[in-house]
């Protein structure tokens, strides 16, 4: 939409979980300890970094495995204000369980633009390169804490499966596991 659109107010920048998502997060307690993770991604953005927080809050508790900031499963971005991030210095003094160094991000956001929203064949690129770095991690049970558009887009583009489920649409809160294999 036009000026009037809510996504694009200023006080939605890199907006929060509302009390409903982090009820859901909070409720995939239940299910987080029983996974055997050795690495937590999440993206920059504030609503999915509080996700992973709430969702592994006994691996925050035990310190034993990194969270680790990436760029490359953000949500789509452009226009909308609320999938602009903050820059990292702020991002760091809500946030110190998370590294933010280790996959190099820039302090400002550097993909958002408030005139032009991501093109899809743009986003199921990133969604492929952040595959491929997933691929090159010494991890073997990653969580990835992230987005609607993302994932959807990065099942559809990105990844080959007959799998209809993991195809269609997520909910918000929702947790699926899902085994990767690569081929060269």
């Amino acid at each position: 939409g036009g000026d009037d659109n809510p996504y694009k107010r200023v006080e939605v920048l890199d907006s929060p979980l509302t009390e409903l998502g982090r009820r859901q997060a909070k409720a995939l307690q239940e299910v987080t300890p029983k996974l055997d993770v050795d690495l937590v991604v999440v993206s920059p953005h504030t609503r999915a970094t509080q996700t992973a927080l709430l969702a592994f809050a006994s691996l925050v508790e035990s310190k034993k495995v990194p969270f680790v900031a990436h760029e490359g499963c953000r949500e789509i971005h452009g226009v909308h204000t609320c999938d602009q991030r903050r820059p990292i210095s702020e991002l760091r003094v809500d946030f110190p369980q998370i590294d933010y160094d280790q996959t190099n991000l820039s302090e400002t956001d550097p993909l958002f633009s408030p005139e032009v929203r991501e093109p899809m064949k743009d986003l199921a690129d990133r969604g492929y390169n952040f595959l491929l770095w997933v691929r090159e991690r010494p991890e073997s049970c990653i969580a990835v804490a992230s987005h609607f558009a993302f994932l959807i887009t990065l099942v559809n583009a990105a990844v080959l499966t007959d799998d209809d489920k993991l195809k269609g649409g997520f909910l918000t809160g929702e947790l699926r596991s899902v085994i990767l294999c690569y081929e060269d």
